[in-house]
């Protein structure tokens, strides 16, 4: 998908169409080059709303109402090799080389649920480039103990040895989100790192501790974030946290099924400024 802001001047949908393809085909065969491709032209979308992003995987600035995407499909191929073609492009060999997030990653790409996606997002002077990889888990949706590890198919995840020579605490992020019906964070196996609430987002005062920030703990979203702080691992037991009601009724150790939940688990490494995008507001107190 090559994702263009509409040109007001267009009038109609069959010149808004046809602009935004002319932009997608003088684009797509040097894509195709760099990624060793064949993709072919499909068809242009009209976003007309923000949903169509989740359906779609859209990310970064140029998405949602108002974007035009031209639709390119090519060959299906299996997402192990995938992920190792375009890994090999954009990751230095060092990264490649130092295990962490990344090996783990390469495991999981050999699943057969698996699915790579590659974004490039256009920024000032710059491109931030996005290398995703997820696996559907179809039996997790009844859930209240939260494994996180148990997902990524490990006992221990380590950070790459690429951070290895110094303190880098916003390069090396495990985030879980959990969709579910007004749940609550009830029992953290590892530690709370101490925060404040800076322009409305919850922030660690501390980074130099390992443990998990839940912001926000309750409701019909919960979002966790690990931070390593200065240790290079974590066993699958520090991440375990239990989710139960959030309702007045239950005490704080009660715990229940959740119906239809949605687990999103994001292992995440950030360079350079780029990482404070994680935690935004933290600039602003450094």
């Amino acid at each position: 998908m090559i994702n263009v802001l509409r040109d007001p001047t267009d009038r109609g949908i069959i010149e808004i169409q046809d602009d935004a393809k002319d932009i997608g085909d003088s684009l797509i065969g040097r894509i195709n080059n760099v990624f060793d491709t064949n993709a072919k032209y499909h068809s242009v979308y009209v976003h007309t709303g923000t949903d169509e992003n989740l359906a779609l995987d859209t990310s970064g600035v140029v998405s949602g109402k108002g974007i035009i995407s031209t639709v390119y499909t090519m060959p299906l191929e299996d997402t192990e090799s995938m992920y190792s073609k375009i890994s090999a492009l954009l990751i230095p060999k060092i990264i490649r080389d130092s295990g962490g997030f990344y090996e783990t990653a390469k495991n999981l790409s050999k699943e057969s649920k698996s699915a790579v996606t590659f974004s490039m997002i256009p920024r000032e002077n710059s491109f931030l480039y996005q290398l995703k990889l997820s696996v559907f888990y179809s039996d997790a949706a009844s859930i209240d103990v939260i494994s996180p590890l148990e997902f990524l198919k490990t006992d221990s995840l380590q950070r790459s040895n690429y951070f290895a020579n110094g303190f880098y605490p916003l390069n090396s992020i495990v985030q879980v989100v959990v969709l579910s019906q007004n749940s609550t964070v009830n029992e953290v196996k590892g530690n709370i790192i101490p925060t404040q609430v800076v322009d409305g987002d919850k922030i660690p005062t501390e980074l130099s501790i390992n443990g998990w920030v839940f912001d926000p703990e309750s409701g019909n979203m919960i979002d966790g974030r690990y931070l390593f702080g200065q240790d290079f691992s974590v066993n699958k037991n520090d991440l375990v946290f239990t989710l139960g009601s959030a309702s007045a009724e239950q005490t704080p150790t009660d715990t229940l099924e959740l119906d239809e939940s949605i687990i999103v688990l994001i292992i995440v490494v950030a360079a350079g400024a780029a990482a404070v995008f994680f935690f935004k507001g933290f600039k602003k107190k450094v």
